[in-house]
């Protein structure tokens, strides 16, 4: 099965469904993960125009470690906007390149603009990537695809329909987040978050709703044009 994962920035995946992906590579799948920004802004003193590269090449090798491929849209920080034509156009595309039965992005109700914008320019391009007169370098699509919405960071009212025990993956889930050094290293020094130690008990949090050590949580997409009959996460 092809997957892909869409988050808004560099390591917003790894810390919430890296687990799930590393599963889904294990189990044989073909797994993409993207981000629709550079996350230029992502930091204290790291200059824009010197930390999107940084993050970017954070992000391959997260993705390395896993057994995914990477990719960006390359939109700067605070950016995201799900009427940019030219970025939905590149979601479209994306989409249709990668071909996936199962795609996993933000939720629509988060504290992060970027976020929310991210999870609606998800859903919009799914609906066009299957439009044969809406024209991208790759052709439509015609076979049904299952979203699914990861947790968000403040799990503002969010209510998990799935569950995916990551116990074994959990080490891999972390030797991916930590490949991203730069937020690791300035949300510590500057803010005070061990971003290691508050992703393990989060997935600490879902293992003991889920009556297991590590898991992550999921919401399936209800509407009706996203539904398909058959369940699809590991």
């Amino acid at each position: 099965m092809n997957i892909l994962a869409i988050g808004s920035h560099p390591d917003d995946l790894e810390i919430n469904c890296f687990g799930t992906l590393a599963k889904c590579v294990q189990r044989g799948d073909t797994v993409t993960v993207a981000t629709v920004t550079n996350g230029c802004m992502g930091h204290m003193v790291i200059p824009p125009e010197e930390l999107g590269p940084i993050r970017k090449g954070e992000a391959a090798e997260a993705a390395r470690l896993i057994g995914a491929e990477y990719c960006c849209l390359d939109v700067d920080d605070l950016m995201v906007n799900r009427y940019d034509e030219a970025v939905l156009r590149q979601c479209v595309d994306l989409i249709r390149r990668t071909r996936p039965e199962l795609v996993i992005t933000h939720y629509f109700d988060d504290y992060a603009r970027d976020h929310v914008e991210t999870s609606h320019l998800v859903f919009t391009a799914l609906l066009r990537a299957s439009i044969p007169h809406y024209r991208t370098e790759h052709p439509y699509l015609s076979h049904g695809i299952g979203l699914y919405y990861m947790t968000p960071s403040t799990l503002n009212g969010f209510e998990c329909t799935h569950f995916v025990d990551i116990t074994e993956q959990m080490a891999s889930k972390l030797a991916a987040l930590s490949a991203h050094h730069s937020q690791i290293d300035w949300l510590r020094d500057f803010n005070g978050v061990d971003v290691l130690s508050t992703t393990r008990a989060l997935g600490e949090l879902y293992g003991k709703q889920s009556q297991t050590r590590y898991a992550e949580g999921f919401q399936v997409c209800k509407h009706k044009l996203k539904m398909v009959p058959r369940h699809l996460l590991p």
